[in-house]
């Protein structure tokens, strides 16, 4: 599976607080980058068709990553993202240009040891409010 994965890629993951902080996710690797956005249609008989364009509903986004699970605040946040089913808040930073901010549930949580007592983990995010992209 192709990875997305450059110098200047970063997940942060935010801590809750209220004033925000982020952490980066070591070794963060994106597998998917989903973003996707619908065109909202009324589906009633106007004057010059059967549908009608009413503009595009708001965007959502699927992130799946590869990361580092260690006992540092990014992935130990995530865990408990998981656990509680609670949104929080992340930043994904593709390049010095272009940076997602959007809330997000976590979907699925994966730890696995390898070699060396190493965990590597998995996780998805799902979106759960408005995509920022600065």
């Amino acid at each position: 599976m192709a990875m997305i994965g450059a110098d200047g890629l970063s997940l942060l993951v935010g801590d809750g607080l209220m004033s925000e902080g982020f952490a980066t996710l070591k070794g963060a690797m994106v597998t998917r980058c989903e973003i996707s956005q619908r065109n909202a249609v009324a589906t009633a008989i106007a004057a010059d068709a059967w549908q009608v364009s009413t503009g595009t509903t708001a965007r959502h986004a699927v992130i799946e990553c590869d990361g580092l699970a260690t006992d540092d605040a990014a992935p130990l946040r995530l865990r408990s993202l998981m656990l509680s089913g609670a949104s929080g808040n992340f930043k994904l930073e593709m390049n010095t240009a272009e940076t997602l901010l959007f809330t997000a549930v976590v979907t699925l949580y994966r730890e696995t040891m390898e070699a060396g007592n190493v965990k590597r983990l998995q996780c998805r995010l799902e979106s759960t409010g408005a995509l920022v992209i600065v």
